[in-house]
């Protein structure tokens, strides 16, 4: 099932240096209020220099709302962090992020895409879930709040077919 946006022009579009700054205060903005840690610009910057590291990112009327962070490796491929703004959820961008991006690994010969997940996080399961993925297991206490609170990640695959 293919969500619609629901909002008027929504383009993605690979970002670039001139995006760290941006990619950070969306981290921030929607990790922040979960009590995570928002990732910094220099550490966007740091991952986006390895070779192997590349983001997309959501833009509307001229407005940066979202962005998908992954890496690939020949056949296999990450996502690392997927953030979409607080007042822009639930209208289709994480999932047209999802989409724009596993459509771009598969072309380059992906055939399995790996992610992690807050096991509290039932909205990114949701997507997860809806766009195809599929539970493989638990890592125990693998993320940690600002507060030092412990939860679990569930791992979820999915299998690009041809």
């Amino acid at each position: 099932m293919m969500a619609i946006s629901k909002l008027p022009t929504l383009t993605v579009k690979d970002s670039g240096p001139e995006h760290f700054n941006v990619l950070a205060h969306i981290h921030q903005q929607a990790f922040e209020p979960q009590g995570e840690r928002g990732w910094a610009s220099q550490e966007f910057k740091q991952l986006l220099s390895t070779p192997i590291v590349a983001s997309k990112i959501s833009i509307c009327e001229n407005i940066p709302l979202g962005f998908i962070l992954y890496s690939q490796t020949i056949d296999e491929a990450e996502i690392l962090t997927l953030a979409v703004l607080p007042e822009e959820r639930s209208k289709g961008v994480g999932y047209i992020l999802l989409d724009t991006t596993a459509k771009a690994l598969k072309e380059k010969g992906c055939r399995l895409i790996h992610l992690e997940v807050r096991a509290d996080n039932t909205n990114a399961i949701s997507l997860y879930n809806r766009y195809g993925f599929q539970k493989k297991g638990v890592r125990k206490a693998y993320f940690n709040t600002v507060k030092g609170i412990k939860i679990d990640a569930l791992i979820f695959t999915l299998l690009l077919n041809d």
